[in-house]
This record gives structure tokens, sequence and C-alpha cells, in this order.
């Protein structure tokens, strides 16, 4: 009874840890309920707001805008054509590159 108490408590605390981190909260619960203290862990070592998803899909691309805007960065809109991404015109492979080229463009 004890460890299924303490197995409950790791997930509640999984799930609250992937709150304060923006994560799916319920979500976390379940896999905290079946991974225990490696889930806590595995979210307490994901970055805030980023998902499981993002190894295959960037952040911050999941959800576009009626104007075909992936993300507004540092105040340049990041627009996405198909696969790629463009910043007035110019395409780069992937969000962190044109994020890069934002940076270079705005710090010189």
């Amino acid at each position: 009874m004890e460890y299924l108490l303490i197995w409950l408590g790791f997930a509640v605390v999984t799930a609250i840890a992937a709150n304060a981190r923006n994560h799916p909260t319920w979500l976390w619960f379940g896999i905290g309920l079946i991974g225990g203290v490696f889930a806590l862990l595995a979210v307490l070592v994901m970055r805030p707001g980023e998902s499981i998803a993002a190894v295959v899909q960037p952040r911050g691309v999941g959800a576009f805008s009626s104007d075909g805007i992936a993300e507004q960065y540092r105040g340049v809109a990041i627009r996405r054509n198909g696969d790629l991404f463009s910043i007035d015109g110019t395409l780069y492979a992937d969000i962190q590159t044109a994020r890069r080229a934002v940076d270079h463009r705005l710090d010189g």
C-alpha cells in the first residue's frame, strides 16, 4: 500500500512539474503513473515549453495563424513554406536557422 502511495505521489509531482514548465499536465500525470521517478526526471530535464514532439517538429511550428506566420521571433515574422521557413522571401531549412538569421540581422 505504501508503494502505491509513493508511486501516485511521483505521478502528482510529475504533473505539477510539467504544469510549471508549460507541458500538458494530464499527459504527464499519466506518464508519471507509468514511469514513476523516471517520468519525473524526464520532465525535470526538459526545457520549459519543449515537448516530446520538439525532437521531430521545431517548437513554435504546431499552430499557424491565418496569415501563415509560424512564429514571431524578436518581432520578426517567420513564415512556413511547406517544409521550409522564410523571412522576407529568404528560405531556411529549419526554424532554428531562421531564428539565427533574425539574431544576426538584429544584432549585426
